[in-house]
């Protein structure tokens, strides 16, 4: 599994989370048999099987599908933490210009 652009999604925690957790899942409901892997900073390597009544492609099909919606919903709350961060930032600089606007005009 290879990151769209080789873009470093792993390297945030919050992302790799989510991938460890899909692979439990995998292996505890869907019939993944993981013999090893490897997650780097933008892929991940695997050595796996499906149990006996389970296909490898459907379990790798859904597996991707999964975590492709969760790590873009999470960038989703990642970008509005973000934006709520700099709007209360700018709040607070204009609070503080403010009021040393405010002590200057008592000084007159």
């Amino acid at each position: 599994m290879t990151a769209v652009d080789w873009v470093d999604v792993f390297s945030r925690k919050e992302y790799r989370f989510i991938i460890v957790e899909a692979l439990r899942y995998c292996q505890n409901n869907k019939g993944l048999i993981i013999h090893g892997w490897c997650l780097m900073s933008n892929h991940l390597h695997m050595l796996t099987a499906a149990k006996e009544g389970f296909q490898l492609s459907d379990i790798i099909r859904d597996f991707k599908k999964f975590t492709s919606k969760r790590i873009r919903k999470q960038e989703r709350l990642d970008a509005l933490q973000i934006s709520i961060c700099q709007k209360v930032q700018n709040q607070c600089q204009r609070v503080q210009i403010l009021a040393r606007w405010e002590s200057c005009y008592r000084m007159l």
